[in-house]
C-alpha cells in the first residue's frame, strides 16, 4: 500500500503528495461492509484531511440530515457535490483515495466501481482498482466411494491411458530380446493394477509417474506380484514400500538422487 500510495501520489496527484482518504475494509468489521459506509468513510477522512473539504462535506450533511438509503445519491450529495464546489482543487490537482479489499464490500463490486467513477463537471476524477476478487464458490459434500464400479472404472481408464507409452517400449524391448509372448498382455497388466488401487486416484498417478521414469517390465511384475490390500491405507503403504524396494534393488544411483524417490 505504500508503494502504491507513492505512485498515485506522484503521477497522478502532480506532486501534491496529499492522502485524502485510506479504507481498508475488514470482513471482521461488519460496519464496513455495505457501500452506504464505504461512502461516508471516504467522506469523513477526506474532511479531516482538508478543512475547505471538511466544511463543504458538513454543510451538506446540514442540509440533507440523515442523507439517503439509496448509494449513488448519497454519493452525489456526500462527495461528488461538496467536491465540486471547492474552486481550489481545481488548481491544486486530485486528492488520493486509496481503498484496501474492495472486494469485501457485501453489495456488488461492479455497482460500487460505476458509483465511485460516476462524476459529471468538476475536479478531475481518477479511479485505480487493485484487488483479487474472491470467487463465489458453492461446496458440496460428497462421499467418494471407493468400492464402486464407477471409480473403479475410472481408475482403470486412467491407468490405461498413460500406461500406453510404457507398454510400448516395453514390446519394443520384448522383441529385441525375443520375449514377446512372455510379456503379460496389456489389459490384463491394466486391470490387475487398478484392482490395486482400491478405490485410489492418487495411487493410480504414482504408479504411472513410478514406471513411466523406467519402463521395465521388472518393475511392473513385481507391483503385480503383490498382494490385492483390504483397504485403500495399505493399498498406499504396500505401494510405496515396494517401490522403494525396487529403486534400491535396481541399484541405479541416479534412480536414488533423482524424481524416482520423489
Amino acid at each position: 500500500m505504500g508503494t502504491l500510495y507513492q505512485v498515485l501520489s506522484s503521477e497522478y496527484a502532480c506532486g501534491r503528495n496529499h492522502l485524502g482518504s485510506f479504507i481498508r475494509y475488514d470482513c471482521l468489521r461488519v460496519k464496513y461492509m455495505d457501500s452506504l459506509n464505504l461512502i461516508a468513510s471516504i467522506a469523513y477522512s477526506l474532511a479531516l484531511s482538508d478543512g475547505k473539504i471538511g466544511h463543504a462535506i458538513a454543510r451538506a450533511v446540514h442540509k440533507m440530515g440523515s442523507g439517503s438509503p439509496y448509494s449513488r445519491v448519497q454519493f452525489e450529495w456526500l462527495l461528488h457535490e461538496p467536491l465540486r464546489s471547492i474552486s481550489e482543487l481545481l488548481r491544486e490537482g486530485p486528492v488520493v483515495v486509496i481503498i484496501d479489499g474492495l472486494d469485501k464490500c457485501d453489495t456488488s463490486t461492479d455497482d460500487i466501481h460505476d458509483i465511485l467513477s460516476s462524476h459529471g463537471p468538476g475536479p478531475d476524477c481518477s479511479q485505480t482498482s487493485v484487488f483479487a476478487p474472491e470467487l463465489q464458490v458453492s461446496i458440496t459434500q460428497v462421499v467418494l466411494d471407493t468400492s464402486s464400479k464407477g471409480v473403479n472404472s475410472d481408475i482403470e481408464k486412467y491407468i490405461a491411458t498413460h500406461f500406453s507409452n510404457v507398454y510400448k517400449t516395453l514390446e519394443e524391448h520384448a522383441k529385441e530380446v525375443n520375449r514377446s509372448h512372455q510379456l503379460r498382455q496389456k489389459h490384463d497388466a491394466v486391470k490387475e493394477l487398478a484392482q490395486r488401487a482400491n478405490g485410489l486416484f492418487i495411487w493410480a498417478v504414482a504408479v504411472c509417474k513410478f514406471l513411466e521414469q523406467v519402463p521395465s517390465e521388472a518393475r511392473l511384475e513385481v507391483l503385480l506380484g503383490t498382494q490385492i490390500p483390504d483397504d485403500a491405507m495399505q493399498s498406499l503403504t504396500m505401494l510405496y514400500r515396494t517401490a522403494l524396494d525396487i529403486i534400491v534393488t535396481e541399484g541405479h544411483q541416479e534412480n536414488l538422487r533423482n524424481a524416482d524417490i520423489r
